[in-house]
Parts: C-alpha cells; sequence; structure tokens
C-alpha cells in the first residue's frame, strides 16, 4: 500500500519519498515518470504581513524525474516496437503544495527540456493516490488525467 499525502506531511523537514507520476491522455497517449520528492515544512513569520508558507513536495533540487511517453518506440533489435523508449526522455519537475482545509492540493509542473513550459492544475485524493484533470503533456489532446502515488523509500547508506 502507498502513502498518502497526509502520510508524507507529518515527516519531518527533509524527508524523501518515492513518487510515479502517469498521464493519460485523451487521444490515447501515456507518459510516466519515477523519481523522489522532499518535503519542506511550512513556515509561518509573525511580521507586520503575518507570511505563511505551506509545506510543500517537490522534485529534488537536481533530480529531475525522467519523463517517458507511449508514442516513442525504441528503434534497437532487443525492443523493437516497444514503447516508452528510454533514449527520448523529457525531463519533469513538480511541486505539490497541499489545501487549506478542503482536502484538495495542487500540483504545479515544469516540463523542463520543452522550453520551461509550465502548467498546474487541482489534485483529489483518492485513496493513497492524488489524482487530477490537466492539459496533456503532447500537445496533441486538450486534456489528460494524471495519477500520483507516493512509496516509503529505504533508508539512506550511512
Amino acid at each position: 500500500m502507498g502513502l498518502s499525502l497526509e502520510q508524507m506531511l507529518a515527516g519531518s523537514d527533509g524527508s524523501t519519498f518515492g513518487v510515479t507520476v502517469v498521464s493519460n491522455q485523451d487521444d490515447g497517449l501515456v507518459s510516466y515518470a519515477t523519481g523522489r520528492l522532499e518535503l519542506t515544512k511550512g513556515r509561518f513569520f509573525i511580521d507586520p504581513f503575518r507570511h505563511s508558507f505551506p509545506d510543500t513536495l517537490s522534485t529534488i533540487n537536481g533530480e529531475d524525474l525522467i519523463l517517458l511517453f507511449s508514442d516513442r518506440l525504441s528503434a534497437g533489435p532487443e525492443t523493437l516496437g516497444q514503447p516508452f523508449d528510454v533514449d527520448q526522455p523529457e525531463k519533469l519537475r513538480f511541486k505539490i503544495t497541499p489545501g487549506f482545509g478542503s482536502g484538495q492540493a495542487s500540483v504545479h509542473f515544469r516540463v523542463a527540456t520543452w522550453t520551461d513550459h509550465y502548467f498546474h492544475f487541482a489534485l483529489l485524493p483518492l485513496s493513497d493516490l492524488l489524482a487530477g484533470i490537466g492539459p496533456a503533456l503532447s500537445g496533441n489532446s486538450p486534456n489528460a488525467v494524471f495519477t500520483f502515488s507516493f512509496s516509503q523509500l529505504p533508508p539512506s547508506p550511512r
């Protein structure tokens, strides 16, 4: 069983978690990425403006997720016709911010290899997943359904 958003947010500042992101576009294309996220605990500053910053889960600086697409077929003799060619990836960065009281979170995506294409959309919790509808990553379809699943990573060797 995976981790829910609440379980991850209960972690300490700097905790890391595994993540898998899958998108299914209206036109049948699929993409997926796996990697690690880091928890940054929110801050509240008592100053004249009462600044507050929520907890966030974001890709680790310098560790972009490798994003693969089902329409990029492998051409090698061992993998001929297999989707998700690892030689044609994109790089993905994102940050998930939980909502306040609504149970709704939001994600801010940056597809780093596409002239820094940014977009964001709302996410809803579904058991231990987050899911939302956003723009298709390929640009060939208006919408895609995104799911995010999370896992506990083994302790790093010391």
